[in-house]
């Protein structure tokens, strides 16, 4: 009421009519409310936007992670396997190094006979 009353005030300092300049005021003022609410639906879009993006971004990371452990446990386990089958050649030369051995000191003692 204030206002309207500080309005027609003004329209009549100004010599204009009064309602011409209340209705250049209110459509300023739905303007600038308009403004403001397209303001805030484009700051709305734009977080939502970001908050998208991040949480793509989260979760491209946490793939990669994931493929990266998989990788780190595929050669840890290829390396473990690798490591059996040497310690079992091993073994196995050991053996054959003992037999091959004890063959031999069989035949020299056989020969001495």
């Amino acid at each position: 009421m204030l206002k309207a009353y500080r309005n027609a005030e003004m329209a009549k300092t100004l010599n204009h009519p009064e309602g011409e300049i209340l209705n250049f005021i209110r459509e300023t003022m739905k303007a600038e409310r308009d403004e403001r609410a397209k303001q805030r639906e484009q700051e709305k879009k734009d977080k939502r936007e970001d908050e998208e993006r991040n949480e793509r971004i989260r979760v491209e990371e946490e793939e990669r992670k994931e493929r990266v452990r998989i990788k780190d446990e595929d050669r840890k386990q290829r390396m473990k396997r690798e490591e059996m089958k040497l310690k079992a050649e091993e073994e196995e030369r050991k053996e054959r190094t003992k037999i091959e051995d004890e063959e031999r000191k069989e035949r020299i003692r056989l020969e001495e006979l």
